[in-house]
């Protein structure tokens, strides 16, 4: 009788536990679905929560540790950069100073100076008897004609000795002594590509 009133007694509080941790279990589950944590946590739930705040406080300490190793140790992380940069400027300025002592060596050469410009003369005019009144034969018409003399009274035909019938045909007026020297050049090599030596009776002393 004793023994089963004891396992009755076993029961009522088995059963008393398992609502009271039903009961519990069923508030966390409320507070969990309203964001808040529950004020009593027992069992498990308890030591859950010492694990949460513990990696909390202890998460900032180790990332501060991490960091101070990083910046202790920087080959540890693969930090290369800044040893990189400093290769490659010393590789630049290497490189200057042999471009330098390279150039010092091979000066360039002076330049050479510019070629003086050639002076090509124009060729000299060919004179003759049909554009000019210079040449020998013109000197030896007017020589016979009226002593090479262009503006004398004595000589009224002019230095070729034009009569004053054909002066006039020319186009001029007054008497061809009158006439400036290059006027009466002017007729002349007029008349002559008109007409040859032909009005010129002295041609023949001339050999023309």
């Amino acid at each position: 009788m004793r023994t089963r009133i004891a396992q009755d007694a076993v029961r009522q509080r088995a059963a008393s536990a398992h609502t009271s941790t039903t009961a519990t279990t069923r508030r966390a589950r409320r507070h969990r679905r309203s964001g808040l944590l529950a004020p009593a946590l027992s069992g498990g739930a308890a030591l859950i929560a010492a694990a949460l705040v513990s990696a909390a406080c202890l998460g900032p300490a180790t990332a501060g540790a991490a960091h101070r190793t990083a910046s202790l140790h920087p080959e540890r992380t693969g930090s290369t950069a800044p040893t990189r940069q400093v290769a490659l400027e010393a590789r630049v300025l290497m490189g200057m100073r042999w471009l330098e002592a390279w150039k010092a060596a091979h000066p360039a050469p002076a330049p050479r100076p510019a070629p003086e410009p050639t002076l090509v003369s124009a060729p000299a005019p060919v004179l003759s008897d049909a554009t000019s009144t210079t040449t020998p034969d013109w000197a030896c018409i007017r020589l016979h004609e009226s002593g090479d003399r262009f503006n004398s009274p004595t000589a009224p035909g002019g230095a070729y000795g034009f009569l004053e019938s054909t002066w006039l045909s020319l186009g001029y007026s007054g008497w061809p002594y009158e006439a400036p020297p290059w006027v009466q050049g002017q007729a002349a090599l007029f008349l002559y590509n008109e007409l040859g030596w032909q009005p010129w009776s002295t041609r023949f002393v001339c050999g023309l």
